[in-house]
């Protein structure tokens, strides 16, 4: 499953949630909102490999961290991919230049 179809599948019950909150709630939720419940469902996450919990419990609680962070993008018009390539991209060319300099300061020691 490619990531615009993950995407997909949370907007269907983010969807879906909207609705049971228009019938149980006189307010919906903001990205605030999401990003309060990904802070919820990051701790759930650290809880479940704390405590070693079974796989399934911990793959739950990343599950959950992974609708959190792709609803987030989604109510911001983020291209999540786009981020990560662009993010993942930065960080390999820091810790190249890390490298670089730490082989630099070892030979002209």
């Amino acid at each position: 499953m490619t990531i615009d179809e993950l995407r997909t599948l949370a907007a269907q019950s983010r969807t879906a949630g909207r609705t049971v909150e228009r019938l149980t709630s006189d307010h919906e939720w903001s990205p605030g909102h999401t990003i309060d419940a990904l802070a919820v469902d990051t701790r759930a996450l650290a809880n479940a490999v704390a405590l070693k919990l079974d796989e399934v419990n911990t793959a739950a609680a990343l599950a959950d961290c992974l609708w959190s962070v792709l609803t987030i993008a989604d109510e911001l018009g983020i291209d999540l991919e786009a981020a990560f390539v662009a993010r993942h991209d930065e960080v390999l060319a820091q810790l190249e230049h890390i490298r670089l300099a730490q082989l630099t300061a070892e030979y002209t020691n």
